[in-house]
């Protein structure tokens, strides 16, 4: 690889000084445009080593597995809903709680559980934890704002 810098290095510095030292004119005209296609093709040069191996590499593994059945996926994809919904949610009553209780972020987190529903994910529980100047504020306001919001227990966890 180091080669290969060199080699376009020195093919762009010859270039260059031809272009350079060349009589204006069409002749630089030309020479330069002979200069940028002869850089041109130092550059494509490991093209040919590239398409060989990707000849040689089998990807049926990667992208026809016969491993991966739809039971597998659902169960990927509802656990990945799972978590993105946690996290939002998670996100918004931080952001809901620190605004109504004029704290820093970093003195309060939010960290959502779910469960499964009769009607797909519900509320199971909400923990918050206190840090900082946020300890000493009143755990029945954030109580009644989460259990109101959320229809589901909240436990507050002092740090």
């Amino acid at each position: 690889m180091e080669g290969y810098f060199y080699g376009l290095l020195g093919a762009c510095l010859f270039c260059g000084v031809c272009g350079l030292l060349a009589p204006e004119g069409t002749i630089q005209r030309t020479i330069r445009l002979l200069g940028g296609l002869s850089v041109l093709c130092v550059i494509l040069s490991p093209l040919p080593d590239v398409i060989d191996f990707l000849k040689e590499k089998d990807f049926s593994d990667h992208f026809f597995s016969e491993s991966v059945d739809s039971s597998n996926y659902d169960e990927i994809y509802n656990q990945t809903l799972h978590d993105a919904g946690a996290a939002q949610m998670s996100e918004y009553l931080q952001k809901e709680l620190v605004q109504r209780l004029s704290l820093k972020e970093t003195d309060l987190s939010v960290q959502v559980e779910w469960k499964e529903g009769e009607e797909g994910y519900e509320w199971n529980q909400i923990w918050v934890t206190l840090r900082g100047s946020a300890v000493v504020k009143d755990p029945n306001v954030i109580l009644s704002f989460v259990e109101e919001r959320c229809s589901c227990s909240c436990i507050i966890v002092y740090e």
